[in-house]
């Protein structure tokens, strides 16, 4: 008992210097001290300074604690070293945690031995935060833990991309400040196809206060979908700042809107991201086309339908002979208990549907084999009855092939007057559906024109824009 209480004393001796030599009270001073060197923070960041401030018994301790930056593990916190991280204006959550190999029976939990939330409101400062027995001591100025910081080594410094809380958005790599969980403010966002969004974001929501930049030199200013893609009124240049296209787009495509030649807006339309034809000239052609061929095909129709009727008769003569053979030999042996007395069996395990079937079959065979005795007696009277049938269907078909060829010449002849009519009123007809789709395309244009009334500095509008406004294509801001 003596023993115990006298090593007892011991370490509480030994803790007591250690505290004594290691702690001393934070500085008002604003020295850097003998060997600690504050940083500077890098544009848009500030710097804050963790680390663990041992009191009364916790020298002690034999257990190790690792520090967490919002669920990221960071490094191990030790009485003797620090940690520098920049981050981005936002709020971020910091814990000193014992690691579940630590304890003596495995636990399924790490144990959180303090825990502080803090909020960088501002950019360009410098804090310190240390954790104690009682939690943390929230953020302070660095100056006031400057001779502490001193006494320690620096364990690791990271980034503020590595320290950011919200790194995602929408897939993309967030490099900026956050409002909660979500990217809110100026930064910059990398997709993995290579795309970059440069710009402000409110809360997570990409802006047309930002700009996406396309891995071939095509930058986009405008509204997004919830996915990160261009959707609504925006605007798309190629490398050299040339319009593209402004105006709708759709699930990441140009739709409907204009596009500059000169100077002056457009009408440009966009099916699934591919450009499609407007200029009037050419659908008009195309247009016409489609209509001459609709009205030649409708022209001498006369010989087709004889046509029709000639290749009905040829098959007519094809299914007489077939059958004819077919019953010759097959209805001989088929029909012998027709008009003969003959045995049959029957089995007692057939169904009454089966039975049924049975009996509808042999009736419908009795009935052909009928019809066979009654057209003749003899096979040669039976291919006389053919034959005179095979030699009227054969005048039949004399008589439309001679009404065919007629037809065929009375149709070309009416197909070539078709055609010479529609060549002479072409180009007045081709004209005319310019004229309509020309007019056509100049209301949308106008319509779209009045829609930007007042709102020409909107990335759908910027078609509308003054010449001068022109030359700075990514000017628009909404």
């Amino acid at each position: 008992m003596f023993l115990r209480s006298s090593l007892f004393v011991i370490t509480l001796m030994l803790a007591l210097f250690s505290l004594s030599a290691c702690t001393s009270q934070p500085s008002n001073s604003d020295s850097d001290g003998q060997n600690f060197k504050v940083g500077t923070p890098s544009p848009g960041k500030s710097i804050v300074y963790v680390f663990d401030r041992v009191f009364f018994l916790e020298a002690m301790r034999q257990a190790k604690f690792m520090l967490h930056l919002n669920g990221n593990e960071m490094g191990e916190m030790t009485n003797d070293n620090y940690y520098k991280l920049e981050v981005w204006p936002g709020d971020y959550e910091l814990l000193e945690v014992v690691p579940r190999s630590q304890f003596l029976f495995m636990s399924r939990n790490e144990f959180v031995g303090a825990k502080a939330r803090i909020d960088v409101s501002k950019a360009g400062e410098v804090y310190a935060l240390a954790f104690t027995s009682g939690g943390s001591t929230g953020l302070i100025p660095w100056e006031k833990v400057a001779t502490e910081l001193s006494e320690r080594t620096l364990a690791k410094s990271f980034s503020a991309s590595e320290t950011a809380r919200a790194r995602r958005l929408d897939g993309a790599k967030w490099e900026g400040p956050s409002k909660g969980i979500k990217p809110h403010g100026v930064g910059t966002a990398t997709y993995p196809d290579g795309r970059i969004y440069r710009g402000f974001v409110d809360k997570g929501q990409l802006t047309a206060q930002g700009r996406l930049e396309f891995s071939d030199g095509r930058v986009y200013k405008g509204q997004y979908s919830y996915g990160g893609e261009p959707s609504g009124q925006g605007l798309l240049t190629d490398k050299e700042g040339n319009v593209i296209f402004a105006g709708k787009f759709f699930h990441g495509k140009p739709y409907d809107g204009a596009r500059l030649e000169n100077g002056v807006p457009v009408f440009t339309k966009y099916r699934y991201g591919k450009k499609v034809e407007t200029d009037p000239l050419i659908l008009a052609e195309q247009n016409v086309a489609k209509q001459d061929e609709k009205a030649m095909a409708s022209v001498g129709q006369a010989s087709t339908n004889i046509a029709k009727d000639i290749e009905r008769i040829k098959e007519i003569k094809r299914d007489a002979q077939r059958d004819f053979d077919r019953r010759e030999a097959e209805f001989p042996s088929q029909c012998k208990c027709t008009f003969k007395l003959c045995l049959t069996q029957n089995y007692s395990d057939q169904s009454y549907e089966e039975r049924r079937a049975r009996k509808k079959a042999k009736a419908e065979r009795d009935r052909a084999c009928r019809e066979w005795r009654a057209a003749g007696g003899s096979r040669e009277s039976r291919q006389e009855t053919l034959e005179r049938d095979l030699a009227a269907s054969d005048q039949e078909l004399a008589s439309l092939l001679s009404a065919y060829e007629k037809a065929e010449k009375r149709d070309a002849m009416l197909r070539r007057q078709k055609a010479a009519e529609l060549a002479s009123t072409q180009k007045a007809r081709i004209a005319e559906a310019q004229r309509k789709l020309e007019i056509m395309q100049a209301e949308a244009l106008e319509k779209q024109r009045a829609s930007c009334q007042g709102k020409e500095h909107y990335c759908g509008c910027f078609a509308f824009m003054s010449k001068e406004r022109q030359k700075d294509a990514l000017s628009c801001t909404q």
